[in-house]
């Protein structure tokens, strides 16, 4: 099942897609000729940030003793996790829209709360 919300497509495809990435980071291999590690498999991006966010990055990626590469692709797979969640949010919404709850139901809920909260200590 496929669904169009907005601009984005939403598929269980989302979940899965984004969870393949949370293994971990890219294999690296020593290289012997830049005294570094390389990513074994990977695709290399150059971006363009604000040198104020550059040296915020720098300053928690060495204190946590962690990779550019790593810290860019945390980054990356929260983004993708929070995109899937919103498209669930906005799913979530719609379904209320179209079937919200009934006058009953709201009554019935708030009953539940009074009794649940009535010896609670305000």
């Amino acid at each position: 099942m496929t669904i169009l919300v907005g601009t984005l497509w939403f598929t269980p495809f989302i979940f899965s897609f984004v969870a393949q990435y949370e293994s971990g980071y890219t294999r690296a291999i020593p290289d012997s000729e830049r005294e570094e590690i390389m990513p074994r498999v990977a695709t290399k991006v150059a971006v363009s940030i604000p040198e104020d966010l550059y040296r915020a990055v720098e300053k928690a990626r060495k204190k946590h003793g962690k990779s550019r590469s790593a810290i860019m692709q945390d980054a990356l797979r929260h983004w993708l996790r929070q995109q899937a969640e919103e498209v669930l949010m906005r799913e979530y919404e719609a379904g209320y829209r179209r079937m919200p709850e009934s006058r009953r139901e709201i009554e019935a809920a708030h009953a539940a709360a009074v009794r649940l909260l009535a010896g609670v200590e305000w």
